[in-house]
């Protein structure tokens, strides 16, 4: 599609199909904005050409939440999955949570640990 939309405007540079529902094509333009994984972009292109509408609902039209033994979700593509986009925003809203509770922050730091089982297969490629 060629990018004829003013800026900021949502179907600017959208780089799949519609998919018929406004909602959707809002998340999954957001998700191909946001998403630097090739993996993961190719899986959502790949749904969308499919028409595979309730699945990019489920992944796409949801979050994550954070429960008592953490993020907890299948790897793929998706704001309800884990994958790199969702690590990062995960990540800094911890920090934005840890600065506002710790004013020492900066001088006290974080360690941050992270699982690297099935990240090959995955797709995922966040490091410390």
């Amino acid at each position: 599609m060629e990018d004829t939309g003013a800026p900021g405007d949502l179907n600017a540079n959208m780089r799949c199909q519609s998919t018929g529902d406004p909602q959707l094509d809002k998340a999954v333009h957001q998700w191909l904005t946001w998403d630097r994984n090739p993996w993961t972009r190719a899986q959502v292109d790949s749904l969308v050409a499919a028409g595979r509408l309730d699945d990019l609902r489920s992944r796409l039209c949801n979050s994550l939440s954070f429960g008592t033994a953490g993020l907890r979700a299948p790897m793929g593509a998706g704001f309800n999955r884990i994958n790199d986009l969702t690590v990062i925003q995960s990540t800094q809203g911890l920090y934005s949570y840890l600065c506002r509770c710790f004013a020492e922050l900066s001088s006290r730091g974080v360690v941050v640990g992270f699982d690297t089982r099935g990240q090959e297969e995955s797709g995922c490629s966040s490091q410390r």
